[in-house]
């Protein structure tokens, strides 16, 4: 399997990465985004073994935030590196919701 550097993605580095909608302010506003880009880097290195997850799953694996697991899985499935799978692929989760499965890109199904 290719291996997949997170910062190869970032052509300009203005994409995303924090959201900020706690209204943070220097110097914190700069570590979190570094956070940020350290779960995207470890969020994405789980999904390079080609298995499907989903985000609950992932928190699982890394015992990160649930609500950090989901926007590291957003921002990858925009920078194009994982690919959200069918319906059909939706497995019953730990709230008794289906939840959608995520797969590193370019993997046979």
């Amino acid at each position: 399997m290719m291996q997949i550097d997170l910062f190869d993605t970032i052509p300009n580095g203005n994409e995303k990465i924090w959201y900020n909608t706690i209204n943070s302010t220097e110097p914190e506003l700069t570590q979190f985004k570094k956070d940020a880009k350290c779960q995207e880097k470890l969020i994405l290195s789980v999904f390079e073994d080609g298995n499907k997850y989903t985000a609950l799953h992932i928190k699982r694996i890394t015992g990160m935030n649930q609500d950090s697991c989901k926007r590291a899985i957003t921002n990858l499935f925009k920078k194009g590196l994982i690919q959200k799978l069918d319906k059909s692929d939706m497995v019953m989760e730990e709230y008794g919701k289906p939840n959608h499965r995520w797969q590193i890109k370019n993997v046979n199904k």
